[in-house]
């Protein structure tokens, strides 16, 4: 089986609007780089993960993908999330890709270790059913911050508000197994100021070695809002 990461990534500048009232714009474009580099390289060093892509219509893909080797993927239409993902999984199966784990560019938490325990989970839930889906929600059990399922992608993308519970019934409506999974530290998706305080508290009970474009770039913020 061959398993790459899919990771999205919107328009840098507009994104994070919703930590507008803690952070300036220059600091939310900052943290969001920041984040996906943590992703991307936490990624590339899982031992179950055999390519990284990034999807995305920034330009600034481009420089993220050099510092974690990671493919950028430039999706021909700028047809929103879903038709990003949609646009990545058939290009990722088009080269050999036997399955996908999707997930977003905002949890600088994930550790490299826990993540392939989720897809080895995920892979013995597999090799039992031809088509699934596995997927660990986000802290309030709406969105979806990691999708491991086979390619092609058995179920329309349905990213957005109340994702899992969509994703949920649509594998049920097609008779796939659904599957919920959980993972310390995958839940945290940085959204909203009390996300950035949770982030800012958890990051510090890590080992150094982890999260450490977030940590930095954090450490700095925090910096110039106290001088």
């Amino acid at each position: 089986m061959t398993l790459w990461a899919i990771v999205p990534l919107k328009i840098v500048t507009s994104s994070k609007q919703r930590l507008a009232n803690v952070l300036t714009n220059k600091q939310r474009i900052q943290l969001t780089l920041a984040m996906a580099e943590d992703v991307l390289t936490i990624l590339q060093s899982c031992q179950n993960i055999d390519h990284v892509v990034l999807v995305s219509g920034d330009a600034v893909a481009a420089k993220l993908c050099m510092k974690t080797n990671a493919e950028w993927l430039k999706p021909s239409n700028q047809e929103g999330l879903n038709g990003d993902l949609a646009y990545a999984c058939h290009y990722a199966e088009q080269r050999g890709a036997s399955s996908c784990l999707i997930l977003h560019a905002d949890l600088p938490l994930l550790n490299s270790k826990r993540v392939d325990e989720l897809i080895e989970q995920a892979q013995k839930k597999a090799s039992h059913h031809k088509n699934m889906l596995a997927v660990v929600p986000c802290k309030e059990g709406t969105g979806s911050n990691l999708v491991y399922a086979p390619l092609p992608f058995p179920v329309k993308f349905v990213y957005g508000k109340n994702s899992f519970p969509q994703f949920k019934q649509l594998a049920m409506a097609a008779g796939i197994p659904f599957h919920t999974l959980t993972m310390e530290d995958g839940d945290l998706d940085i959204d909203i100021p009390a996300d950035l305080k949770s982030l800012e508290q958890r990051i510090n009970t890590l080992d150094s070695s982890s999260a450490k474009t977030t940590r930095r770039t954090l450490a700095e913020i925090t910096a110039k809002t106290v001088s």
